[in-house]
C-alpha cells in the first residue's frame, strides 16, 4: 500500500449544498458539512462549492490553493452583497465558523483486485451523495464502527492503460475505480459500540477529466467497487459492491 497523507474523521451530519433559489433576502441560515476547494490568488481566498458557486469569508486563511475543506459558515441573506444570491458580486459573503482540512488523495494507477492487504477494513456504504470541484470527488462513506478512535487510511486505484473498460446502458464509457480502505496502524483503538462512522474523502480526478476532456466529453462516468465481505479468517475477499456516478465535468450554478 502507497503511502497516504493524513485523515479526518467526521461525524454523520447532513451535507446541504446552497444553490441560487435557496432563502430570500433578511433571512439568516446555517450551512454545516460544506465541502469546498480554496482557490488562492496572492492575498485573495475565495472557496468553490459544488455546482460552481463560490464563497468568501475574511477569516479564513492559512490555506493554500486546491485545498480541500468542510465548512461550517452563517449565510446571511440581508446583507447587500448577498441579497442577489451573490449573482453580482460572484460570490457569497459568509460569516465563517469552521473551516477543517479534508483529505485528499492521488489515484493510483496500480491495481490489485484478488489480494486481501494486512490492516484491511470493510466498508459499508458508500453515499449516492457526493461533490465535485476543480476535479476533486468528495465521497461519503460509511464504516462499522469497533473503536472510539477509528482512524481509517483510505486508497482508491484503477487501471490506467484499460480504462475506460465498459459502456454504459446510452454507450457512455464508464472507469472501474477501487476504493480500499486500511486501519491506521499508528494508532491504538480502544473497543465501542457505537453506531456507524461517516467518513469524508476527496480524491484527485485531474488526470481522468483530462482525458475525458480532450475527447470532447462533457461527463464522467465512474463505477466506485467496494469490498462487501471477506471470508470468515478475513483471509480473502468474498464480495464487492459498487455504486455508480455520472459527473458533470463542466459544472454549472444552478
Amino acid at each position: 500500500m502507497k503511502k497516504i497523507s493524513l485523515f479526518i474523521i467526521y461525524s454523520l451530519l447532513a451535507v446541504i449544498f446552497i444553490t441560487s433559489c435557496l432563502g430570500d433576502s433578511n433571512q439568516k441560515i446555517t450551512i454545516a458539512n460544506q465541502p469546498g476547494v480554496v482557490m488562492k490568488s496572492g492575498d485573495e481566498i475565495k472557496i468553490q462549492l459544488k455546482d460552481s458557486i463560490f464563497v468568501y469569508s475574511n477569516q479564513l486563511s492559512g490555506v493554500d490553493n486546491g485545498d480541500c475543506l468542510l465548512l461550517k459558515y452563517n449565510l446571511d441573506y440581508g446583507l447587500g452583497v448577498n441579497a442577489d444570491s451573490g449573482r453580482q458580486a460572484g460570490f457569497f459573503t459568509v460569516d465563517l465558523i469552521e473551516a477543517n482540512g479534508v483529505p485528499l488523495y492521488t489515484i493510483l494507477n496500480e491495481l490489485d483486485t484478488t489480494t486481501m492487504f494486512r490492516n484491511e477494513r470493510l466498508i459499508k456504504e458508500i453515499q449516492q451523495g457526493y461533490a465535485y470541484i476543480l476535479d476533486r470527488l468528495f465521497l461519503y462513506t460509511i464504516h462499522p464502527v469497533d473503536s472510539v478512535q477509528l482512524q481509517n487510511l483510505f486508497e482508491l486505484a484503477y487501471n490506467a492503460r484499460k480504462e475506460p473498460s465498459g459502456v454504459d446502458g446510452n454507450n457512455n464509457p464508464v472507469y472501474n475505480l477501487y476504493l480500499r480502505v486500511f486501519k491506521n496502524p499508528g494508532v491504538e483503538e480502544q473497543r465501542t459500540s457505537t453506531p456507524d462512522r461517516l467518513f469524508i474523502n476527496a480524491f484527485n480526478l485531474a488526470g481522468i477529466a483530462a482525458k475525458e476532456k480532450a475527447a470532447g466529453k462533457d461527463s464522467l462516468f465512474l463505477k466506485i467497487n467496494y469490498i462487501s465481505s471477506f471470508s470468515r479468517d478475513t483471509s480473502s475477499i468474498t464480495g464487492w459492491a459498487s455504486i455508480q456516478h455520472a459527473i458533470s465535468l463542466y459544472p454549472k450554478r444552478r
